[in-house]
């Protein structure tokens, strides 16, 4: 267990309203729905990053972290 939230904690990132409002753009242009694209990680935005994780074989965590970045290729 505690290797599991090592391992988890290897991938949270801080994350700035201009890096919300990148995945929200992305996962928009992807035809997901995040609603306003405003840089809050708001019920919308997480619904569409857990959907688009989910979908594309991701832990479907609905939270930004390095690995969802790197399949948006934002990083």
């Amino acid at each position: 267990n505690r290797d599991a939230i090592a391992e988890n904690q290897l991938h949270k990132l801080a994350v700035s309203s201009d890096l919300v409002a990148a995945v929200q753009r992305k996962m928009r242009g992807s035809g997901y729905d995040t609603g306003l694209i405003d840089g809050i990680m708001g019920p919308h935005t997480r619904h569409a990053i857990r959907a688009y994780q989910r979908d594309s074989g991701l832990a479907a965590t609905g939270e930004i972290d390095r690995v969802l970045l790197r399949h948006l290729k934002l990083i």
